[in-house]
C-alpha cells in the first residue's frame, strides 16, 4: 500500500503543479488502532512556484481527492498550513509527529517541530481535544446501551492528550502507545483501553459493545475537571516573522 500511496502522491503533484514538503498518515492508523477495513487518510502539505502567489487569482488552498480503494488523500497549501500552525493547530501538529511518513523535506518538517515545541498553546491545543471529546462520540457514549467501540477509543484519545498537555507542557504524540507510555493512567484505564482496541482490530469500523458505566464516570469526570481548567492555562500565537522565514526558504 505505501508504494501505491507514493505513486499518487507523485500524480498529485503532477495534476495540480505543486510540490509536495511533506505527507503522512493520520486518523486512526496512525493513532494506532486502526480495524482491518480503515481507510488510509493521507494529509500533505504542498507549494506551489512563486508566479502564482503573485497573482490576481489567488489559488485554491486546499487539495481535496474523493475516496478511492480506502484511499483518502487531502492536503493544504503553505500558506493555509503555516496561518494555521502559527495558532497551534492540533491537528497539523498531529501530521508532523505521525509515525508513518510518506514524503519529508527534513529541514522543513524539523523547524515546524522545532517550533511547535517551544512555541505552541497549551490553551488552544487543550481546548481542541476537548471539544473533540464533546462532539459526536461523547453523545453517542451518554445516549446509547450499544457504544460504538470507535467512540470510546476516540474520547479516551482525547482525554489521553488533555493528560498529556497537563503533564509536560508540550504537543502530544500521534501514536497512542507514546501517550500512554509517558502519562500518569489508572492501569485499569490503560488496561480497558488495551481490551477496545484489540475488539477494534477484529471489527469493523462499526462494531459495537455495551455501555461501560464505570469508563463513562472517568470520562465525564475528566472532561468536567479540564472544562473549568482550560480557560486560565496560558495562551500564546507563533510571530509570524518566524514562519515568514520559512516560506523565504522554501519558495527561493
Amino acid at each position: 500500500m505505501k508504494q501505491t500511496i507514493m505513486e499518487q502522491l507523485k500524480q498529485v503533484e503532477q495534476e495540480y503543479g505543486v510540490t509536495i514538503c511533506y505527507a503522512a498518515e493520520s486518523g486512526s492508523r496512525a493513532w494506532g488502532f486502526a480495524s482491518p477495513n480503515s481507510d488510509y487518510d493521507v494529509r500533505f502539505i504542498y507549494k506551489r512556484n512563486v508566479p502564482a502567489y503573485l497573482s490576481l487569482d489567488p489559488p485554491r488552498d486546499v487539495i481535496e481527492i474523493p475516496i478511492h480503494q480506502d484511499l483518502d488523500f487531502h492536503g493544504w497549501d503553505l500558506f493555509k498550513a503555516l496561518r494555521l500552525f502559527q495558532s497551534s493547530n492540533a491537528t497539523l501538529l498531529e501530521w508532523l509527529s505521525s509515525p508513518t511518513v510518506y514524503r519529508e523535506e527534513r529541514d522543513f518538517a524539523e523547524s515546524l517541530r522545532e517550533l511547535a515545541k517551544n512555541h505552541f498553546s497549551i490553551r488552544r491545543t487543550s481546548f481542541h481535544y476537548l471539544n473533540l471529546a464533546k462532539g459526536h462520540d461523547l453523545r453517542q457514549v451518554n445516549q446509547k446501551e450499544q457504544v460504538k467501540i470507535k467512540a470510546y477509543l476516540y474520547l479516551l484519545r482525547s482525554i489521553f492528550c488533555l493528560n498529556w498537555i497537563e503533564q509536560n507542557q508540550t504537543p502530544p504524540p500521534t501514536l497512542v502507545w507514546s501517550l500512554l507510555d509517558e502519562i500518569d493512567v489508572d492501569p485499569w484505564i490503560k488496561e480497558r483501553f488495551q481490551q477496545l482496541v484489540d475488539l477494534k482490530k477484529e471489527s469493523d469500523e462499526l462494531g459495537l459493545i455495551g455501555a461501560d458505566i464505570e469508563l463513562n464516570d472517568v470520562i465525564h469526570q475528566e472532561l468536567a475537571r479540564y472544562e473549568e481548567q482550560i480557560p486560565s492555562l496560558p495562551d500564546r500565537k507563533l510571530e509570524s516573522s518566524l514562519l515568514n522565514r520559512l516560506i523565504w526558504e522554501e519558495l527561493s
